[in-house]
């Protein structure tokens, strides 16, 4: 009996303990007060105590972080500059599924970067500088201390962005046959399509990036039914949409009308047979590969279940680290080619 007076006792003052500090916390702004009041009420039984203070504890770190965020946010909004922007821009593209290579295992080889390529993607993540101002030494360009000029200015880049491209082509083929689905990777369009008799640019060979199989013989049925896909895999710069500071994959749907509008220009394609599979930079994914990433997980699991959702988790993890290891590419030669050896940031 005094053991279980003890335990009640005890449970009573923390309790009352936790309810104190929320109390404070919701007296601290209105913003923490409307969060706060998304808590169930604490448990006042011993048994259900432990796990009550887990929930508690994460939703306190998840508030305290978004409140840090928000005012992080106002900052670079009244500041309103060039690179305020920039970094607006990187923090809306990093958010949804752009931190899904941070999830990645090391176990397999696909999942692992250098010790350089982290160092370079978490730098992008965190907005720390990579140079100390200065003019490109190619081109003559004042750049900004977070890399911009790497990504946008790509006569100076010797087609280093197509490094990645292919880097990410590669992940997102492979997850297509993981999940069994038959795929051929740069094929020419008229392997497949016809030219259509007004394109401008009769004699160029144009590649699919990703030709894969329609329904039948367990490949992916496209919502559409059509008999294929054409996936277009495309990396795009959030920083370079005008209003990407403001919002949330502004650049990567701007990528998705100008792709579509290209190829339906040049080949006869079916609307809806045309997938284009966007990255911004800082990894974030567009519309149409979320749903296309889904799709294929579901294929894999035979349904919404843990095993889709586990596939997903895996595919998102595989693609990001592909696109980090391509920014590291496009990073590294910049540093080296651009950027005055005086004015590099040890990484």
């Amino acid at each position: 009996m005094g053991n279980n007076e003890a335990l009640e006792i005890d449970h009573t003052d923390l309790v009352i303990g936790l309810q104190d500090a929320i109390d404070r916390l919701r007296a601290s702004s209105p913003q923490m007060a409307k969060a706060m009041d998304a808590f169930l009420p604490i448990t006042d039984t011993p048994v259900e105590y432990e796990k009550s203070k887990r929930e508690v504890q994460a939703r306190l770190t998840e508030i305290i972080h978004d409140e840090k965020y928000t005012n992080f946010v106002a900052e670079l909004t009244a500041e309103d500059s060039p690179e305020s922007r920039e970094r607006l821009a990187a923090l809306l593209s990093a958010g949804k599924s752009g931190g899904a290579w941070l999830e990645a295992s090391p176990a397999l080889p696909y999942y692992r970067l250098s010790d350089e390529e982290l160092a370079l993607a978490l730098a992008m993540r965190l907005g720390v500088p990579l140079i100390k101002p200065c003019a490109c030494t190619q081109c003559g360009q004042q750049m900004d201390i977070y890399g911009r000029h790497a990504f946008v200015n790509h006569t100076c880049m010797n087609g280093k962005a197509t490094n990645r491209h292919k880097k990410v082509n590669v992940a997102l083929a492979h997850t297509f046959r993981d999940a069994g689905i038959t795929v051929a990777v740069e094929t020419l369009y008229e392997s497949h399509y016809e030219r259509m008799p007004e394109s401008s640019q009769p004699t160029v060979d144009h590649r699919i990036d990703i030709h894969a199989e329609g329904s039948g013989d367990g490949g992916l049925d496209p919502v559409s039914g059509a008999p294929q896909l054409v996936i277009d895999t495309s990396v795009t710069h959030a920083g370079t949409h005008p209003l990407a500071h403001k919002i949330p994959l502004a650049a990567a749907k701007a990528r998705v009308a100008e792709k579509l509008k290209f190829i339906m220009k040049h080949y006869k394609v079916s609307k809806d047979a045309i997938i284009i599979f966007v990255l911004e930079t800082h990894g974030a994914l567009g519309d149409e590969a979320m749903k296309l990433l889904h799709r294929i997980a579901e294929k894999k699991g035979g349904g919404k279940n843990e095993v889709s959702a586990q596939f997903l988790r895996f595919s998102l993890a595989r693609i990001g680290v592909a696109l980090q290891r391509g920014n590291a590419v496009i990073l590294r030669h910049w540093r080296s080619a651009c950027v005055p050896t005086g004015n590099r940031i040890v990484m």
